[in-house]
């Protein structure tokens, strides 16, 4: 077995294995939408991370993250920083957004949408086409 035929086998052994977590991850995410109950929130700031505290960073740096107000079905108002950071928002301080939270612990709660759920699946699966993809090439032509 060639050097080429050894490296294409392998692509396509890590490929599949990335898929799979991929469709893992996402079908985690997808129970978790099902799951939690969808609701309204009101941003009432941001909150300033360094690079340390974050994955997301700007040129600085630094990311915000949306502190976020709703209330529960029991009449309770919630306040959450979310998880999710960015160096800018397409909303503003007052702008409403729509939020899943956990039903059995109102305090765990995010913001909804492509991006927020679904970055980890689209990343793994798109390394795990390029692994399957390049696989045959290696495989046939080194």
């Amino acid at each position: 077995m060639s050097i080429g035929q050894i490296m294409g086998l392998v692509n396509l052994v890590a490929g599949i294995g990335i898929g799979y977590g991929a469709w893992q991850m996402y079908a985690r995410n997808q129970e978790k939408l099902a799951q939690w109950s969808k609701k309204v929130g009101v941003v009432t700031g941001f909150k300033n991370r360094s690079v340390g505290e974050s994955r997301s960073i700007d040129e600085t740096g630094a990311t915000m993250h949306p502190v976020i107000e709703y209330q529960t079905d029991s009449g309770s108002t919630i306040t959450f920083e979310s998880k999710l950071g960015s160096s800018s928002w397409k909303f503003g301080v007052g702008s409403e957004i729509e939020i899943i939270v956990n039903p059995h612990n109102p305090k765990e709660a995010e913001i909804k949408g492509v991006g927020a759920q679904d970055f980890g699946p689209i990343a793994m699966g798109a390394i795990s086409g390029m692994m399957i993809f390049s696989a045959p090439v290696a495989f046939l032509f080194f």
